[in-house]
């Protein structure tokens, strides 16, 4: 009753299969040839934008290699800057605060050196060796002043430290403590914090002005009396009286339990050598009973007259 249907033999099937793809690729190259300008376009479009990528890729790149390297700048200008407000710290404070001026002083002093010029606010180009300079030239009674740079951080450090007095002068003004230099360091109340140290004592009869901060005698004599103070010390003499007499050069000073004064020449070097010419006379006139009644006079080099 009903009829089979007759199968499509299989290789026929495999056959329009082919002849189908065949027939595509055909239709598409056909295409392509027939409007070759199509195919160019899907091309160029494809580099255009593989192009494209490209050059973002480049262009972020670049813009976080520029980004990096401002940063690197900007942060190495930050660490190597300072700021123009030094830290102050005082050396030897123990004796400084009779010596010192005002602390507040140095650091405003400091201040205006390091924003007077844009090289003083950078580690790199600051010059502290001529800032430390100018600041012992503002301040005489400082005997040293250093700036040192930090490390880590912007903020500098100013050491200062006072000269340390040597004597005490007395004069009709006042009386004013020296450095070794003969720099007036102190007057006034400040010497009462100074009396634990038992400074020599001058007398000055000469009228030398004085002005605090300023020299008020020379190197020279400042060196001149505490060597002679130094050589009679160590024979066990006893200094009582140290005299700057009016009119002359002169060094007059008395020993306890005698009394006459010595006179030495402060304009001569030679301290240590009229003081060894006094003592060996002394030593003579002990040995033979004789003792001076005013004075022993060494201010000719190698001689010595007494009476």
């Amino acid at each position: 009753m009903f009829k089979k249907k007759q199968k499509q033999p299989v290789g026929r099937q495999r056959l329009e299969r082919t002849n189908n793809v065949a027939s595509f690729s055909y239709y598409n190259r056909r295409s392509e040839q027939l409007n070759p300008a199509a195919g160019r376009q899907s091309v160029n479009k494809e580099a255009a934008t593989s192009v494209s990528r490209h050059r973002k890729r480049l262009s972020r790149k670049r813009l976080l290699v520029t980004s990096g390297v401002v940063i690197a700048v900007l942060l190495g200008l930050y660490g190597t800057s300072l700021t123009t407000s030094p830290k102050l710290v005082i050396e030897d404070a123990a004796h400084a605060t009779s010596v010192i001026q005002n602390p507040n002083d140095y650091t405003a002093a400091a201040q205006k050196i390091l924003a007077s010029s844009i090289l003083n606010q950078n580690k790199v180009t600051v010059a502290t060796a001529s800032i430390g300079s100018s600041l012992q030239r503002q301040f005489p009674e400082l005997a040293s002043a250093r700036l040192v740079l930090p490390f880590f951080g912007r903020t500098p450090v100013l050491y200062v430290e006072a000269s340390q007095p040597v004597l005490l002068l007395a004069t009709p003004s006042g009386s004013f403590a020296l450095d070794r230099s003969g720099t007036a360091l102190a007057t006034g109340a400040r010497l009462a914090q100074l009396s634990k140290l038992n400074l020599p004592l001058i007398t000055d009869e000469s009228g030398i002005k004085v002005t605090l901060h300023k020299q008020a005698l020379s190197t020279g004599n400042v060196s001149f009396i505490r060597n002679v103070i130094t050589q009679l010390n160590a024979k066990g003499l006893t200094v009582n009286t140290l005299t700057l007499p009016a009119g002359t050069s002169q060094l007059s000073v008395r020993i306890s339990g005698q009394p006459y004064l010595i006179k030495f020449n402060l304009q001569s070097n030679t301290a240590a050598q009229q003081a060894g010419t006094f003592l060996a006379l002394r030593e003579r006139l002990e040995s033979q009973g004789i003792t001076p009644g005013e004075y022993v006079d060494v201010r000719v080099d190698g001689r010595a007259y007494y009476k």
